[in-house]
């Protein structure tokens, strides 16, 4: 997929097909993680170590661990109560 946040879109279908079988924010974090610095950087950047086994490791899941962290600390706590999230 060429654009980083049309990525989720790839979990939605992963979480239709195997209900209650993933977490959520977990899948929707690490289809994110590979090409973050595209969508931090707003420009195409080398994409090749971010899909690559070392990359996965080094930053794909680091910032997969830190996104679903930060997430369920700011946006999905008692604060967003109300509020229409992703993870239920």
């Amino acid at each position: 997929m060429p654009y980083t946040p049309a990525h989720p879109v790839t979990a939605i279908a992963i979480d239709k097909l195997f209900p209650n079988k993933f977490n959520r924010t977990g899948l929707v974090a690490g289809t994110l993680a590979p090409d973050l610095m595209n969508f931090v950087v707003l420009r195409p950047a080398d994409t090749g170590f971010g899909h690559s086994p070392m990359g996965m490791l080094t930053i794909g899941l680091p910032v997969s661990i830190l996104m679903c962290y930060l997430f369920h600390k700011l946006v999905h706590g008692d604060r967003a109560a109300g509020v229409c999230c992703f993870y239920t």
